[in-house]
């Protein structure tokens, strides 16, 4: 099997496997499908396991998910800029903090 070259489940993030399925249909034939372990997200019926890998790493974006990714770089973005806002305005007040205790001693 080739577990390790599966990407992380692009909805919950969990770890996903291949495994052997039966066809219900007509053929009665023997597939493979990747599916996730946390969520059960699933490929379709794949003939190798190749395909299932294929498939399972090669999913077109979804559209929610990349406004998703947009509007949480935005909020990374902006915590950033405050954070590094909130570290210079400490240094400031532990500078001042300094001054003043010179001049109390």
């Amino acid at each position: 099997m080739v577990k390790e070259t599966l990407n992380s489940c692009p909805f919950c993030g969990g770890k996903a496997d291949i495994f052997v399925v039966n066809d219900d249909g007509e053929n009665n034939s023997e597939g493979f499908i990747a599916s996730c372990n946390n969520c059960g997200c699933s490929t379709i019926f794949c003939e190798s396991e190749a395909e299932a890998v294929t498939l399972w790493n090669n999913r077109a974006p979804n559209e929610c998910e990349n406004e998703l990714v947009k509007l949480l770089a935005i909020i990374v973005d902006s915590w950033d800029c405050e954070l590094n806002l909130h570290s210079k305005r400490m240094r400031a007040v532990l500078a001042a903090k300094d001054l003043l205790k010179s001049y109390a001693d």
